[in-house]
């Protein structure tokens, strides 16, 4: 059931591709040699120091053209399957979705905070165009990014 639900994620990821897909594709096949391999659960309690040189490496990263698991994993100077597991434990969330989070949020930001028109935010931000941060903005806040900005961030 693991790898089906990892299988089926996978699918999903390739059928919304964006800027940051290739770095969720690589979480999900990672996750998925794992479950083949077994890998035992080596996750500890408390955060791992490489952890936060990880979060500050993906928060300086250019939004449009992020880093690949391997690319965190050689910073980290771990395994990809250990990093990747890790920072899902800790964070709560993949490196892919929080560089997703993080391009939304600046986008909320310009879109509540200038008069700067969508499409140029979107292609600010990192989106694919401002279609792909319609459907984004509509899934975070429930409404589209014009209804957003005239609602003044509400």
């Amino acid at each position: 059931p693991a790898a089906i639900g990892l299988a089926h994620a996978l699918v999903r990821e390739c059928e919304t591709w964006d800027d940051v897909s290739g770095l969720a594709v690589e979480e999900i096949s990672q996750a998925l040699q794992e479950h083949a391999e077994a890998v035992p659960n080596t996750v500890d309690r408390s955060p791992p120091a490489w952890l936060y040189r990880v979060v500050d490496h993906l928060h300086a990263s250019d939004i449009s053209n992020p880093p690949s698991l391997q690319q965190l994993s050689a910073e980290a100077d771990i395994h990809p399957v250990y990093l990747a597991r890790a920072f899902k434990h800790f964070m709560g969330c993949t490196p892919a979705e929080l560089l997703r989070r993080r391009r939304l949020q600046k986008a909320l930001a310009y879109i509540r905070g200038t008069l700067r028109p969508l499409s140029e935010i979107a292609a600010t931000c990192g989106f694919a165009d401002q279609s792909h941060m319609t459907r984004a903005t509509r899934a975070a806040v429930g409404c589209s990014p014009t209804t957003y900005r005239v609602r003044g961030g509400r």
